[in-house]
């Protein structure tokens, strides 16, 4: 690579740096950093990094002409579905992703996994010492402990991301301390924040990643597993959709599955049959009131598939399905295949939460930029025998 890319690099992980020490300062009830208030903290950062991305994209990147076609044919429906919806946190996802063109997504994951320890520590840690507050509510009669969040799936989340971060950089020496470390986080996710979403996730991850160590010592094992993964992916996602354009109520499988999902299904049907679908978004409402007529609408679109939908439109939705697969085969090819495990249980994560669309809770979305920019991936070669030999120490 030339010494000018090298450069460009460390100008977007620096922006990335940054920027996800904000958001995370964000999702905490922290009210102020050295006197500086978290609100006008958030501002200026949000302004910075504006002006630092646009710059990295229409200056310092350096484009083809198929690139420039394709970036257009992506941003410009991306953009309307923003601009209608007055939802920003896709658009500022790909940003990030254009402006990621040099960049090295295992040394991004190695910089946000310091922050975000670094962050969740000083977090915890001043709510231990009682400069801050934590918010606690309630599951029926579990107790739901924030540890100085602003909401205890805020850290359900982040811990779920620390672990699916770590497990990757972990990837060609996965131990039995990983598995033990997996669990205490999975543990941890139950008895504090008691985020559900977190913990299916983190469960799911487990369970496929002995499986990726189990097929590990032949490489055919792997590249069969990572095409089930994106096929199961795919139904996941498009049936998802689907049951939500259903009553639910009318079918007893459905209603206890969505029971099992906290009425995900359900809530979503009935944000659906307010606004319904549009071709290029339009602005959701948490709660719509008619006093007039006595009614009051509260709505809920915590399946990301269906917040896209419903929020960014029918052009959107497809080309979000569309990058996510197509990243999913590209790292096939490169034979990356635990990134295919990691955006698989993301996906999987999308049913029950929008956080899959996040960048500040989905750092792997930064992995699009490999297939929108056709870069190749080089992955180490791994030692199937040692791997072997940890997975019978392990039983």
């Amino acid at each position: 690579m030339k010494d000018n890319e090298i450069g460009l690099k460390n100008i977007i992980y620096f922006l990335l740096a940054a920027w996800y020490a904000t958001e995370m300062l964000e999702m905490s009830n922290v009210e102020s950093v050295l006197l500086w208030k978290k609100g006008d903290i958030n501002d200026f950062m949000a302004v910075l990094v504006l002006v630092l991305a646009a710059f990295q994209v229409l200056v310092l990147q350096k484009y083809s002409f198929h690139e420039i076609v394709e970036l257009a044919l992506l941003t410009i429906p991306i953009a309307i579905g923003a601009y209608n919806s007055q939802h920003r946190i896709f658009a500022s996802a790909w940003l990030f992703i254009v402006a990621s063109k040099y960049i090295d997504i295992d040394k991004a994951i190695d910089i946000v996994f310091v922050i975000e320890i670094l962050i969740i520590i000083s977090i915890i840690a001043m709510f231990e010492l009682g400069m801050i507050d934590e918010i606690v509510t309630y599951r029926g009669s579990i107790i739901r402990h924030s540890l100085g969040f602003l909401h205890p799936n805020f850290l359900g989340m982040q811990i779920f991301q620390l672990i699916a971060m770590w497990l990757y950089k972990r990837r060609q020496r996965i131990s039995l301390f990983d598995f033990c470390l997996l669990g205490m986080a999975v543990l941890f996710t139950y008895a504090y924040p008691n985020s559900q979403s977190a913990f299916v996730s983190m469960i799911i991850l487990c369970i496929i990643t002995f499986f990726y160590i189990l097929l590990m010592r032949k490489e055919d094992h792997l590249v069969v597993m990572s095409k089930v993964l994106i096929v199961i992916f795919l139904i996941v996602a498009v049936g998802s959709i689907i049951i939500t354009f259903l009553d639910t109520n009318q079918y007893a499988f459905l209603k206890k599955l969505d029971k099992m999902l906290s009425w995900r299904f359900a809530t979503g049907h009935m944000t659906l049959k307010h606004y319904g679908v549009t071709l290029w978004g339009q602005e959701i409402y948490g709660s719509v009131d008619r006093p007039i007529i006595g009614l009051f609408y509260k709505f809920y679109l915590d399946n990301a598939y269906m917040a896209l939908l419903l929020r960014y439109g029918v052009v959107v939705l497809t080309i979000f399905l569309c990058l996510y697969c197509g990243t999913m085969i590209h790292f096939l090819k490169s034979k990356n295949y635990y990134m295919i495990v990691i955006l698989f249980t993301y996906g999987i994560y999308g049913v029950m939460e929008t956080n899959l669309f996040s960048l500040s809770k989905n750092i792997f979305l930064l992995s699009m930029s490999y297939l929108i920019f056709s870069k190749r991936y080089e992955e180490k070669s791994i030692d199937s025998n040692l791997l072997h030999k940890r997975i019978i120490l392990t039983f």
